[in-house]
């Protein structure tokens, strides 16, 4: 590290454990010569001065936890661009709604004033995130879990530490760079979610020091992707499994609100504060289409990951990429041709066992999704300069030992 004289660089050797190991690989086997650390991804950006600022949070508030806010910024695709708008609202609006004091702000970095707060488990959410030794050191590691996170978190609430969402420090990460990238986030979000509750629902729920509002919050959060996959595995079941089985249903129009209710709880609170922020309706239309042609093609890749945990699958980390390559056609349709063979059979099925045409809201998104794989192969003349320029600080940063801080305005 002859560039950075001042940055130690620890490897682990075995290669064990992911994330949580490489974190344990130092932090249980260093020196202890620190009082804080701070746990960042490798592609994310903080704003200057983040860890002074950090530190005073700290300093004026009892706290073993800062999680600190997130927005993707460093979008240079036209994919990113449009997608992105989901981590801006979840970070931002959510987070600070979820959190039980507020974070320290009532004005999230969108604009959107939030009102009452309070009540919901603040968690650390991974990256952009200040622990100190002292609750390290008292939960003892960092639990050996894909979703080491949320164990983190319930390790140290259940030892009476403090966990706080700071509204006004801020990381900037990219949105994932293509379809195929959301796609494998997903699907481990999906099972290591599953993992977590495996682990932790007993000890959560025997638990005294969370309260049954903060239990029944944290499984909504945590169940959220699985949730979906069941939401679609009762729609083949209503629309194919009973009907060949001879099971009387209610009519075909009742069965339009679960479905109605998948299709748009993807991106509802989105377009909500899309809506508020003055998006103009036409666009928030294609937004909603957009969102909705996407996250359906997810069904599979959903279901599927949740199927596995079930049958105790271990889940796995698995890195996204972060380099988008040139996607052709036939590259889309490769990539995703289990979903497109499930959404097709599925919507043959149904028509031929039940006449359930109904259930083509719900599954086409499968048989079409795909052809967003190729959004990310375009770029405006603007998206070209943020990538060239972010490549060039790098660049710097890397071979010449460069700090100076990205400016994004000239």
């Amino acid at each position: 590290m002859i560039a950075h004289p001042n940055v130690k660089l620890v490897r682990d050797s075995q290669n064990k454990h992911a994330k949580a190991g490489n974190l344990n690989n130092y932090l249980c086997n260093g020196t202890h010569d620190y009082d804080y650390f701070v746990i960042l991804n490798s592609d994310e950006l903080l704003e200057n001065r983040f860890v002074e600022k950090c530190l005073k949070m700290f300093y004026y508030n009892n706290i073993g936890i800062l999680q600190c806010n997130h927005i993707s910024g460093q979008n240079n695709n036209s994919f990113m661009r449009t997608f992105a708008s989901s981590a801006n609202v979840f970070w931002p609006v959510q987070n600070v709604v979820r959190n039980a004091e507020g974070g320290w702000l009532n004005k999230t970095v969108s604009g959107v004033s939030v009102g009452q707060t309070g009540g919901a488990l603040c968690i650390e959410l991974g990256h952009g995130v200040m622990m100190s030794r002292e609750c390290f050191e008292d939960i003892g590691q960092i639990p050996y879990a894909v979703a080491e996170d949320l164990c983190t978190s319930i390790e140290a609430t259940l030892k009476g530490w403090n966990i706080k969402f700071a509204s006004q420090i801020y990381g900037n990460e990219a949105f994932p760079v293509n379809m195929t990238a959301l796609m494998i986030r997903s699907s481990k979000f999906c099972s290591a979610n599953l993992e977590f509750f495996r682990k932790y629902s007993s000890r959560i729920i025997k638990s005294k020091t969370i309260s049954l509002y903060q239990k029944i919050d944290l499984f909504c959060f945590t169940l959220a992707a699985p949730i979906i996959a069941f939401q679609y595995i009762s729609l083949v079941i209503s629309s194919i499994i009973c009907p060949a089985l001879h099971i009387p249903l209610v009519t075909q129009l009742f069965m339009l609100l679960p479905t109605l209710v998948c299709y748009f709880s993807q991106s509802l609170v989105d377009s909500i504060f899309n809506l508020k922020n003055g998006m103009k309706f036409l666009y928030l239309l294609i937004y909603e289409v957009e969102a909705m042609l996407l996250y359906g093609s997810f069904y599979f890749i959903t279901i599927k990951s949740t199927v596995l945990a079930l049958m105790n699958r271990p889940a796995k980390f698995i890195v996204t990429p972060k380099v988008n390559e040139h996607i052709t056609f036939l590259h889309a349709i490769r990539n995703n041709y289990q979903g497109i063979l499930f959404s097709i059979f599925t919507i043959i099925a149904c028509i031929a066992i039940s006449g359930s045409y109904w259930v083509l809201l719900s599954f086409i998104p499968g048989c079409f999704g795909f052809l967003f794989e190729m959004q990310a192969n375009h770029r405006t003349s603007e998206e070209q300069i943020k990538a060239d320029k972010l490549q060039s600080y790098n660049n710097k940063a890397l071979q010449f030992g460069n700090t100076e801080t990205v400016d994004w305005n000239d």
